[in-house]
């Protein structure tokens, strides 16, 4: 494997040719109707990943993951669709980009500067090392699981990733088997581009060119699609699979409405469904929140029960088709077919009895909205004290600019009822699971499109309000640019040397130890490197469990009986007759020195998570006598 940046930048491109070309390909047979070039190349390069992801999962079981197949799969949709691609050129070179620009208001021409600002930093946040432990803890350790044991990931520490390995994850796997796994985070920025290029698609439909760009700016100009498009998640892409649902299906209602049904867009979302439940374990729930909405429009218009019920069936039976591999997989994994479906449904439990005995009670263990409390206060919550949804502030215009399409005279869009229903059903069955801004990026998208005409009209027709929301939204594009900035901060060149391959330390050493850059991680990264690299036998831990008896045997082999170090000999001495296979660098160590820099800010959060319950009694005092090992380790 070559493992140098022009090298790993070829192989991207490659893969997002090959992936519109398969794309292009499928759709084309499938005899799917576009609105236009543009249109054309969004479903097909969703698609295409898609068809990319399911093809390496067959890879898998059938133990076929190597170099040489995944070349081939990468070279081969290029060559039978090159004249595909050549017309999509054609197309790009055809278009006037420099006479549009001339044209645009001065408010466009500054967003759009921005987006493009930002957009180049998020690209080269994502160009670099993964920081973050559930990034390389989860999200590039399946992969890596993956093509380790030909088509199984399992990490027993981690809930989620009992699952076997997801849609995106299994994108990861195909470029870490041709290239390094440095630039996967990147496939994160192909499903923004799909994001907002389905938000401007469905703005386009009844507004100008410029308004719905606006829209796209709207959505883009939220820390947490900042934060989602550079890291190595998953988020991203199973909103963005959610957002072409929704729009596939409002096209069917309007062909279906001027009666001249056209069924294929509901197919087609319905495959999208099935993508988006790949992705995430409960993205399930948004095929269930479609299929409840096709039933309710269709009754509403006053069709038969029988025609609601084949069309529905219809739709629900090619998502769960496409979801099926990964279900059979995991009911074979978990030996039962409920935790697969129900895992995060019920507060993260086992048992629909967790979830109902603490639906009134407020937060729950990972302190988010499970409690009928929290989902009320989430507004609230989001903005005031966003880290308690493991998330980032939302977009305040979105908040104060909600009501105002019910009170300002502007010509109503024509899916604006669809969106309410979607609404309603979306809020209803996220009720089940976490409401984090993450999880709800597809509506934020589409209540975008709504927004910014009622934004556009207000600054028309009031002066005064007009000027106040171009300032505050001037502010507000200037304070996610400096955000953006401050998170891609160690990715630029002149602080990292070349994109943070030579001088940024990679946060990963031999491929296990996790360079968490939030302080609450600290422990997560304990468990890691003691469990993997020291080779001590340690049980399956998470951030909020502990056990007693892998405590007593760490006391037992480093500290002396009082639970102090005793003797001549250093931790590290001790730990090395243990079968410790790894010693820090001094580089290595002077990083690990300023994470751990945060421990009397640790103290407090143990201390304070304990007087909310969150923690047994034992594990506030043994994580710290678990910290204090690994600042002995890394000196």
């Amino acid at each position: 494997m070559i493992d140098s940046l022009p090298y790993n930048y070829l192989v991207l491109c490659l893969f997002f040719l090959s992936a519109l070309s398969l794309g292009l390909e499928i759709l084309d047979r499938f005899g799917f109707c576009f609105h236009g070039k543009g249109e054309q190349a969004i479903f097909s390069l969703a698609l295409g990943l898609g068809a990319f992801s399911n093809v390496i999962f067959f890879l898998g079981a059938v133990q076929g993951l190597y170099p040489s197949i995944c070349f081939l799969i990468l070279v081969l949709p290029l060559a039978l669709c090159f004249g595909r691609l050549r017309e999509a050129f054609l197309w790009l070179e055809s278009l006037s980009w420099k006479e549009s620009w001339q044209k645009a208001p001065l408010p466009v021409k500054l967003g759009g500067m921005a987006f493009f600002f930002n957009l180049l930093l998020i690209v080269i946040g994502a160009s670099t090392p993964p920081t973050l432990s559930d990034a390389t803890n989860v999200h590039l350790l399946i992969p890596k699981l993956y093509i380790q044991n030909h088509g199984f990931a399992f990490l027993s520490n981690v809930q989620a990733s009992n699952y076997p390995c997801l849609h995106v994850e299994l994108l990861y796997a195909f470029c870490m088997l041709l290239s390094s796994d440095i630039l996967t985070q990147l496939i994160s920025v192909y499903y923004l581009g799909i994001m907002l290029g389905g938000i401007y698609l469905l703005a386009r439909s009844h507004q100008s060119t410029w308004v719905s760009f606006g829209g796209v700016l709207f959505f883009f100009f939220n820390m947490d699609v900042v934060i989602q498009s550079s890291m190595a998640w998953v988020d991203m892409a199973w909103n963005a699979y959610a957002l072409l649902a929704f729009l596939l299906i409002y096209r069917y209602f309007v062909s279906f409405k001027e009666n001249n049904e056209d069924r294929k867009p509901l197919f087609l979302a319905g495959i999208f469904c099935g993508f988006a439940a790949q992705i995430k374990i409960f993205a399930p729930v948004i095929a269930c929140i479609f299929f409840f909405i096709i039933v309710f429009l269709l009754l509403r218009e006053g069709e038969s029960l029988s025609f609601v019920l084949k069309r529905t069936l219809a739709f629900a039976s090619i998502a769960f088709l496409v979801e099926s591999p990964y279900y059979l997989k995991s009911i074979w994994a978990f030996g039962n077919p409920i935790w697969p479906f129900f895992q995060e449904y019920f507060g993260n439990k086992n048992e629909a009895l967790a979830y109902t005995a603490g639906m009134f009670k407020g937060p729950q263990w990972r302190k988010t909205g499970t409690g009928l409390l929290d989902f009320i206060s989430f507004p609230w919550n989001i903005i005031v004290s966003p880290q308690l949804f493991h998330s980032s502030p939302l977009n305040p215009f979105f908040l104060a600019l909600l009501p105002l399409p019910l009170i300002v005279k502007i010509q109503r869009p024509p899916f604006l009822s669809f969106l309410v229903t979607f609404s309603v059903f979306f809020l209803l069955f996220w009720f089940l699971e976490t409401p984090e801004a993450r999880f709800m990026l597809v509506l934020l998208g589409i209540t975008s499109i709504v927004l910014t005409p009622v934004a556009v009209e207000i600054s028309r027709k009031e002066r005064l309000l007009g000027n106040i929301l171009k300032f505050a939204a001037i502010l507000w594009i200037g304070v996610i640019t400096l955000g953006n900035g401050l998170i891609q901060w160690k990715s630029l060149p002149f602080v990292s040397g070349a994109i943070g391959r030579d001088q940024y330390i990679r946060s990963q050493v031999n491929g296990r130890f996790s360079h968490a850059l939030e302080w609450y991680d600290s422990f997560v990264f304990i468990n890691k490197s003691l469990r993997q690299d020291a080779k001590i036998l340690f049980p399956d831990t998470h951030f909020y469990h502990c056990d007693r008896a892998v405590v007593d045997l760490v006391e037992a082999k480093v500290f002396g009986a009082d639970g102090k170090i005793g003797g001549e000999a250093s931790v590290m001495d001790r730990l090395m007759k243990m079968g410790v296979t790894h010693v820090l660098t001094e580089k290595e160590s002077q990083i690990l020195e300023k994470d751990f820099e945060k421990y009397k800010e640790f103290n407090r959060f143990m201390e304070n998570q304990k007087r909310l319950g969150v923690l047994n009694e034992i594990y506030s005092k043994d994580g710290i006598i678990l910290f204090e090992i690994n600042i002995n380790l890394s000196k």
